[in-house]
């Protein structure tokens, strides 16, 4: 299913952003501010920051359609038959009958 692909890349973007996160905050804390590499390190936090993220919120969000179509596809060999008591208002006559309602689900 597309799903699963996009759930397995959302978990891929998590894992690559926070190393590029924990790789950005390292090499961000080893060099003096005003170091040319100091920027590659922000560089990297920020980048990290925003790729974890997205990565989950893809994760998060596939991960429930994925359970959803599973409980759709578990359920559809199911019948199930509802009986429950109604009322028949005949608006015309200003009639009023007690009825049955039959539901089928298949």
């Amino acid at each position: 299913m597309q799903f699963h692909k996009k759930k397995n890349a959302g978990i891929i973007l998590t894992l690559t952003g926070s190393a590029l996160f924990i790789g950005g905050v390292a090499t961000f804390n080893h060099y003096d501010l005003f170091d040319d590499r100091a920027g590659v390190g922000v560089g990297m936090f920020i980048s990290g920051f925003i790729v974890t993220s997205i990565g989950a919120v893809m994760w998060g969000t596939y991960a429930s359609r994925i359970k959803k179509v599973r409980k759709i596809l578990n359920n559809q060999n199911e019948l199930s038959i509802t009986l429950a008591p109604c009322i028949l208002n005949n608006n015309g006559y200003q009639d009023i009958h007690p009825g049955l309602t039959l539901k089928l689900n298949f």
